[in-house]
């Protein structure tokens, strides 16, 4: 009886985090329905500049069932479902994007990853490991740009 109390809780609190996904997203927040008029004329006259640095984050849940409820909660040692029972976070992380302008020539990007499925992502089952790659699998994205000023368009 536990097992289900604490089976609904996760599933109550994925659900909750799939709501609140588009509101951690930064979506854009609607103007209240009661603002003067002049204000909006305004608003509208002014071209707006898009934002030149961009940020947000991703996070993956799971909650794989088995139904035999294992009590030391392993499924066969695999990358993609390292636990059974629990809710898991699969992939969870954080970008900055700097986007390249006729203003500013330079743009850069950073997204830094972790969860359980960034330790076997890219890696294969029998195959050793890069060394580094400790390191280097908690980068998802890491480039530099330049907007060079060359061509018509």
């Amino acid at each position: 009886m536990i097992s289900i109390a604490w089976w609904l809780l996760e599933i109550t609190l994925v659900f909750c985090s799939i709501k609140t996904t588009p509101a951690l997203a930064g979506e854009p927040v609607r103007l209240a329905q009661n603002e003067e008029p002049s204000q909006n004329l305004s608003a509208q006259t002014q071209k707006p500049q898009p934002p030149q640095w961009h940020y947000g984050g991703f996070v993956d849940l799971g909650y794989s069932l088995d139904f035999n409820f294992p009590h030391n909660h392993l499924f066969r040692n695999r990358g993609t479902t390292p636990r059974v029972n629990e809710l898991e976070l699969n992939m969870g992380g954080a970008y900055v994007r700097k986007s390249a302008s006729e203003q500013s020539r330079w743009g850069a990007e950073l997204l830094g990853q972790g969860g359980q499925d960034s330790k076997a992502f890219g890696f294969g089952t029998n195959l050793p490991h890069v060394p580094g790659s400790d390191v280097w699998r908690h980068f998802g994205r890491a480039n530099i740009s330049y907007l060079a000023p060359v061509g018509n368009g």
